[in-house]
């Protein structure tokens, strides 16, 4: 039977398995809370007041698995074979509710399920804006927060904003990771000083 393709197109054909076959496989990155499981850290805290973290909200442009690379004021780039494991503002909620669980240790801080009702004092909300780097450079944050009251029926008692940097210690994508880490953990502290400087430690909200 007469071959009806031309050389050129099972060439292409050809190349395109080759090269598919010889692709990078993608490294794939999570960022490591402190501390143990959030959900026993509140389970085994009963007497403690319990603060609500709010799902995190980021800009649009971090929803997606690959590594954001800052090239300059206005151009970002996406590191194809650099991605995150989960979705980033998954792991940045987990990642803040153990964070803030450290810098509060006189709080229960855990998220709230679907449908579940708690009996709890504050909750938090946070909008990240910024939340990008260059490898070899630094990692900057911006963000938006707001501690609403349970007692003052949910009214915004405290509203801050955030602009955090951290030097990547090392060339490469997993140091962009470490320093991730650490400007969260950097807002989680500025939030857990925002709380403490308007109420005492298990005192109702005024």
């Amino acid at each position: 039977m007469k071959n009806i393709y031309p050389k050129s197109l099972l060439l292409l054909i050809v190349a395109s398995v080759v090269g598919c076959m010889h692709s990078p496989i993608p490294r794939l990155y999570l960022l490591s809370p402190e501390r143990g499981d959030a959900e026993i850290t509140a389970a085994s805290s009963p007497g403690k007041s319990l603060i609500i973290l709010r799902p995190v909200v980021m800009a649009e442009y971090l929803n997606r698995p690959q590594i954001i690379i800052r090239r300059g004021e206005r151009e970002v780039a996406h590191a194809e074979f650099d991605r995150w494991a989960e979705p980033l503002k998954v792991q940045a909620h987990n990642y803040l509710v153990e964070a803030l669980a450290s810098a509060l240790p006189a709080y229960t801080i855990k998220s709230l399920a679907r449908g579940e009702k708690t009996k709890h004092l504050f909750e938090i909300n946070i909008t990240i804006l910024t939340l990008d780097g260059a490898p070899g450079e630094s990692v900057r944050l911006r963000a938006g927060w707001q501690i609403f009251s349970m007692a003052e029926d949910l009214r915004s008692v405290v509203d801050g904003k955030s602009d955090l940097n951290a030097v990547c210690l090392e060339p490469g994508i997993p140091s962009m990771v470490a320093a991730t880490e650490v400007v969260l953990n950097q807002l989680s502290q500025e939030i857990a000083a925002a709380l403490t400087q308007h109420y005492a430690p298990n005192q109702p909200a005024q």
